[in-house]
C-alpha cells in the first residue's frame, strides 16, 4: 500500500462524516506494510472495530508436508504493530486461527496455522 493508496483511504474515510463502523483487512500479508502506513497517517483514529488476518508465507519442503518456520522478527514485527495499536486505543476482542493455513512444522512435528485472525475496537471511539 503506497502513499497515494493511504491518502486516498484518509480521504474517503473523511468523507464519511462519522466513525467507520468495521474495517476489515485481509491483504496476503500486505498489513506488515498497510497497517504502519495506516498508523502514521492516523487514519485509524476514525475506526470503531478493525479486523485484521495476518499471514505469515512459509517455504516448504520437498515433500510439501514440513515448512520452516517464520524468522523471529516476523513475530516481533508483528508484536509491535499490536503495541502499536494498543497504543492509540484498540484493544483485543476476538482471534482465530484460520485452519485453512495450516503446516506442519519441522521443529517436532507440530501442527501450526500462518494465518491469524484479530479483532479489535477501539476504546476511543465507542
Amino acid at each position: 500500500m503506497g502513499i497515494y493508496d493511504i491518502l486516498k483511504t484518509k480521504i474517503l474515510i473523511s468523507e464519511f462524516k462519522r466513525p467507520i463502523d468495521v474495517l476489515k483487512i485481509d491483504i496476503e500479508e500486505y498489513e506488515y506494510m498497510a497497517v504502519p502506513n495506516m498508523l502514521q497517517t492516523g487514519i485509524l483514529k476514525d475506526i470503531r472495530q478493525m479486523a485484521i488476518e495476518f499471514h505469515v508465507t512459509l517455504k516448504a519442503d520437498r515433500s510439501r508436508r514440513y515448512k520452516e518456520e517464520p524468522p523471529r522478527d516476523k513475530y516481533f514485527f508483528a508484536l509491535s504493530l499490536f503495541k502499536d495499536l494498543y497504543d492509540i486505543g484498540f484493544r483485543i476482542f476476538w482471534t482465530h486461527r484460520n485452519p485453512t493455513c495450516k503446516f506442519f512444522s519441522k521443529k517436532g512435528n507440530v501442527e501450526r496455522v500462518t494465518c491469524h485472525e484479530v479483532s479489535f475496537v477501539n476504546i476511543n471511539n465507542m
